[in-house]
């Protein structure tokens, strides 16, 4: 996505519209305000489909523990900020 501009704003509005689904999904559970549960959102979302990527890319196929990682990684992180 890096290689063209265009592709990169249509990744990162992806990404946007994502975190947005996923504040509204968990606006409930949280005394944030919107600004930053977008934020803590936003972070989630990079910081996974970044353990995505790797997992794809790794030689012996796609390692069910870097999934696990990846979940493991995720329930602490919204744990700070979640009810």
């Amino acid at each position: 996505m890096l290689s063209s501009q265009e592709l990169y704003e249509v990744d990162q509005a992806a990404r946007d519209e994502l975190a947005g689904l996923f504040s509204s999904a968990i606006r409930n559970r949280s005394t944030l305000s919107d600004e930053d549960l977008f934020r803590v959102s936003r972070c989630l979302i990079e910081t996974s489909m970044a353990l995505l990527n790797y997992w794809q890319s790794l030689e012996n196929g796609n390692d069910r523990a870097i999934i696990g990682e990846a979940k493991l990684m995720a329930k602490g992180y919204l744990a700070a900020y979640l009810d």
